[in-house]
């Protein structure tokens, strides 16, 4: 296993993100990798069943580094493509996710979940997935729960987390791709187009 020296660049983090980075590895998944631009970390992404956190990057946010960089913009997607999501190796459980905040298709074979349509962020690529996977906010499905449940923050915080666990598509017919959720690095802005 590598050492946390060797998964994690703190380098270019705000203050929030580099506590959200220590708080990914430390309380949730000690082997995530924390490896790519600082600036683009967006926070800790939760996903269903038994699979750890992961680290959770704007996509956008990479292509607009990359373009100041110096990088021809008509090059930019292209390359990022190739170079970063196709990289992203297969069935590795710690490995980073980019999300493409505002991206309203590319959903067909992600599972969406109607009582959370209203905390959607965008589409969300993670290793072993090819297409997108449905990414919402993690706070606001939180909050949807305490309104639903008429509960206080710890108890729809628990439903939440039991739901994660328990996941099971409501669709038995079709493969989708289970929904994951972004818990935001506080005072996060995502941007919702890069160039």
């Amino acid at each position: 296993m590598a050492s946390e020296e060797d998964r994690v660049d703190y380098q270019g983090m705000s203050e929030a993100q580099a506590k959200m980075a220590r708080r990914l590895i430390g309380e949730f998944n000690q082997d995530a990798y924390v490896d790519t631009t600082g600036e683009a970390f967006a926070g800790i992404l939760h996903r269903c069943g038994s699979l750890p956190p992961i680290a959770a990057y704007d996509q956008n946010k990479c292509l607009d580094l990359m373009c100041e960089d110096g990088m021809d913009p008509s090059q930019v997607l292209d390359t990022f493509s190739y170079s970063t999501l196709r990289a992203l190796p297969y069935g590795a459980e710690n490995a980073e996710a980019y999300i493409s905040f505002g991206c309203d298709d590319g959903y067909d074979l992600a599972e969406e979940v109607e009582e959370f349509e209203d905390a959607l962020l965008g589409l969300v690529t993670l290793n072993g997935f090819s297409g997108g996977v449905a990414g919402y906010d993690k706070k606001k499905c939180t909050e949807i729960l305490m309104q639903q449940g008429e509960t206080g923050i710890e108890g729809a915080e628990q439903v939440f987390k039991d739901w994660l666990a328990t996941f099971k598509s409501k669709d038995d017919d079709e493969e989708l791709y289970p929904p994951v959720f972004l818990e935001m690095v506080e005072g996060y802005k995502p941007l919702e187009q890069w160039g």
